[in-house]
């Protein structure tokens, strides 16, 4: 994996929609200077994959996440990294995203 990668975990509380939490989340990351863009989304269920891009002073970044609503909340994680070295980690960010057991 590129030393680059990173993996962000988020709870979002007072909120019961795992799209609403990653509104916030994109307003919240907005105030900071970067622009994120959610690219697509899927439900399965109850749990939330969403597919996206930020970019800021960072660079652009490829990113891929997985979120559920809680008690009190949303519960999420994404894997990410540059652009450029997205593809040759996609694998791997899925096999760990399918490994994810929300409690």
């Amino acid at each position: 994996m590129n030393s680059k990668a990173s993996v962000q975990l988020y709870e979002v509380p007072n909120v019961n929609d795992p799209r609403t939490a990653m509104n916030l989340i994109t307003q919240a990351i907005g105030r900071r200077g970067a622009r994120v863009s959610v690219t697509d989304s899927e439900a399965q269920g109850n749990v939330y994959f969403f597919q996206g891009n930020t970019a800021g002073p960072g660079g652009y970044f490829q990113w891929i996440g997985v979120f559920r609503a809680v008690p009190g909340g949303v519960i999420g994680i994404t894997l990410g990294c540059p652009q450029a070295n997205f593809e040759a980690n996609r694998a791997l960010f899925n096999q760990i995203i399918g490994t994810v057991n929300f409690q």
